[in-house]
């Protein structure tokens, strides 16, 4: 190791509940604290299934925030460590 390797990132998922109330088109934009977009996707709640798992990368503590069409949706803490 070269000694300034950064910290490795760690990878975990969470599970979103898509709205039944947003529309047919769903566009889930997922940010971190840092107002950095780390997904997006487009969903059709008639075809996708109700629950979508939604895969991130970090370090540390994370709070992540979910946008639906440009609404706020949710927040949802995640632990990259252990």
């Amino acid at each position: 190791s070269s000694g300034d390797d950064p910290v490795p990132q760690a990878t975990r998922s969470f599970y979103i509940d898509l709205p039944t109330d947003y529309g047919e088109i769903l566009r889930v934009v997922v940010v971190d604290s840092q107002e950095k977009t780390v997904y997006e996707g487009e969903y059709n709640v008639n075809l996708d299934a109700s629950t979508e798992e939604i895969t991130v990368t970090g370090t540390g503590q994370e709070t992540f925030t979910i946008y639906i069409n440009g609404h706020y949706y949710s927040r949802i803490p995640v632990n990259f460590e252990g």
